[in-house]
């Protein structure tokens, strides 16, 4: 077996890889996870990966109802993590941890698909010495556990899974384990149409349940999940009774802590490439003197003086957002107290440069006295702030999208679209304009925080190669971003207003309708000069955009629909009308003829005066 320190990704993944297009149906997926019994599909668009499709994915559509009429690329998880064969172990495994992942892709240099890892793929080449290092099995299983009543409806299972973000659940009666249901299960489960709400656990979970004694040695359990393929193993006591689970997932978490210990020495040389390439800072802690160590790159992330490396800990709580500081003040004292040997969380802290950042921090005792007291500490920080926000993101996305679907008024709509913007970007203040049908003119929309004169004045404004940042934007169908309103020229007819306001910079992006053409315009405008555009802003004006979008458009066509209906009213009442004067006329013809003593005309007019 190759020695973990010179082990690449490259050696770790497998090249052959279930690929599939962004239009594949849903159901054709589903079929290959069955068939082929993998734990994702990679959606490739001319051969680099746009998305990943998981077993985690299905569980979650399963609980939702399956509509095999969607296509990939309507549930798929994008975008997906990649990273090049030359990775190391140690850092390829630090880096889907940190970033919560279990499948790492490997693209070339020109980001064409070569290969997937999974954890599984990790602890193929992990051999003995490794699980040694693991003193007990209490290290790597999750304790106690839950065991699911067999008569419980597989749809109740599910979205206990999903709350709890489990990958399996355990099915049994009196702290006996009878069977389980894992993500693997799922994919058979949708390709046979199985109705969820219509099944009991008993009916679907895998029986024959492997089992270990929790007495075991580590490396005799890896042992068991390596012959058997499984990725779970339920531990039970001396009487058979659950006490736990072994997962491979939680020998996957351990694994960055074992090769902490392992070359601690080394550390900054072997994780030199995922430092500098993610961002990821390491620590360390001396419990005697009660000094919190960086290094250069943890410093860099968290904007701090590079010589400023070392501070307490109470230095780095008063950094931690009052929300969060409780919280990580209680996670740091286990392990500074020696009640516990590592910990793992997650807060928000302000840096150097008054920027909040979402940091993920990972630690571990790393020596101890002869009485088990902590002396060192190690671990690793992360910035994770975008996956927080493409979280928040979804959420805003989705909660606007709901008001669509309700119906909601285009200005509500809009305006929640405008605040959440604002509220992401201090000092800035947003506006969308409406181009009208003539294509020339920008007029009404949203803009609820700048002045209502400055408002008025350049409603129905013509657009134009030189008409501010808006003007310009939608006359190139691109975004403009004027940085200083007062020396640029496109701002030449309109700085005086502008500034009149205290506005300085002003950034636009058109707002385009599925059909390519412009819709209106989204701004953010600052009362400071501004040098770019930060690329958070840039996310959530470009997710902006397009819901605005999808809501204008979908006003537009309601509009058009009323107008269409109206018309038709109007043609049914004139329609009706000439019928009923022509009918009127017929009946006057007869009255006439009879008074006359001849025979009617019009036979087809009865004499209560409607059709015979």
């Amino acid at each position: 077996m190759i020695p973990l320190s010179t082990l690449r990704l490259s050696d770790i993944a497998s090249a052959s890889v279930l690929s599939v297009s962004p239009e594949t149906p849903l159901g054709d997926a589903v079929r290959l996870f069955s068939t082929h019994r993998v734990s994702s599909l990679i959606v490739v668009v001319e051969q680099r990966p746009l998305g990943i499709l998981t077993e985690r994915d299905l569980v979650r559509m399963m609980c939702d109802g399956i509509d095999e009429q969607l296509v990939v690329s309507d549930v798929m998880s994008s975008p997906v993590m990649t990273a090049p064969g030359e990775l190391d172990f140690a850092s390829a495994q630090l880096l889907m941890a940190n970033r919560g992942v279990r499948h790492l892709v490997l693209v070339d240099a020109g980001g064409r698909l070569c290969g997937v890892a999974t954890e599984t793929d990790f602890r193929h080449h992990l051999g003995n010495d490794f699980f040694a290092a693991i003193k007990s099995l209490d290290a790597v299983m999750d304790q106690g556990g839950v065991l699911l009543s067999p008569g419980m409806a597989l749809q109740d299972a599910l979205e206990y899974m999903r709350s709890g973000h489990l990958d399996h659940v355990v099915v049994g009666c009196d702290g006996i384990a009878e069977g389980i249901l894992t993500e693997r299960d799922i994919p058979r489960l949708l390709a046979e149409h199985v109705d969820p709400a219509a099944v009991r656990l008993v009916d679907v979970m895998s029986a024959g349940l492997q089992t270990i004694v929790v007495n075991v040695s580590v490396a005799e359990a890896a042992a068991r999940l390596e012959a058997t393929g499984l990725r779970h193993l339920v531990v039970v006591n001396a009487q058979g009774r659950m006490v736990g689970v072994l997962s491979q997932h939680r020998m996957f978490e351990r694994l960055g802590a074992v090769l902490l210990d392992e070359s601690r020495s080394k550390l900054a040389d072997r994780l030199a490439v995922v430092l500098e390439a993610t961002g990821v800072g390491t620590w360390e802690f001396d419990h005697r003197q009660g000094a919190v160590i960086r290094t250069a790159v943890l410093n860099r992330l968290l904007h701090l003086p590079e010589d400023h490396l070392q501070e307490t800990v109470q230095d780095v709580l008063d950094r931690i957002d009052e929300a969060d500081r409780e919280r990580v003040a209680a996670a740091f004292a286990e392990i500074l107290e020696g009640r516990s040997e590592w910990f793992a969380v997650e807060y928000r802290e302000r840096c150097g440069n008054g920027d909040v950042l979402w940091i993920s921090t990972r630690g571990r005792v790393v020596e101890s006295d002869a009485e088990g007291r902590p002396l060192r500490s190690a671990g690793v920080a992360i910035d994770v702030t975008g996956r927080h926000r493409e979280h928040e993101l979804l959420e805003f996305g989705n909660a606007v999208l709901q008001r669509i679907s309700t119906g909601a008024a285009l200005a509500g709509v809009l305006e929640m679209i405008v605040r959440e913007i604002e509220s992401q970007e201090s000092g800035g203040y947003c506006s969308i304009l409406l181009l009208d049908e003539d294509g020339r003119h920008l007029a009404g929309g949203m803009a609820p925080s700048l002045p209502a004169a400055y408002n008025r004045a350049i409603d129905g404004s013509a657009i134009g190669p030189a008409v501010g940042s808006c003007g310009t934007a939608a006359w190139r169908k691109a975004e403009v971003f004027v940085g200083d309103i007062g020396s640029d020229p496109l701002w030449a007819d309109f700085k005086g207003l502008a500034l009149a306001h205290g506005l300085q910079a002003c950034w636009s992006s058109p707002i385009m309708s599925s059909a390519g053409e412009v819709l209106g315009t989204f701004a953010v405008y600052w009362k400071t000069q501004q040098t770019a555009v930060t690329p958070a802003i840039r996310r959530y004006v470009e997710v902006a955009t397009a819901l605005a979008a999808i809501a204008i458009e979908r006003d537009r066509r309601a509009s058009h629909l009323q107008q269409s209906i109206e018309e038709l009213r109007r043609w049914q009442q004139l329609t009706l009308g000439r019928e009923g004067r022509v009918l009127e006329l017929k009946r006057e013809v007869n009255e006439l003829l009879a008074r006359l003593g001849e025979a009617p005309r019009y036979g087809s007019v009865d004499g209560a005066g409607g059709p015979a």
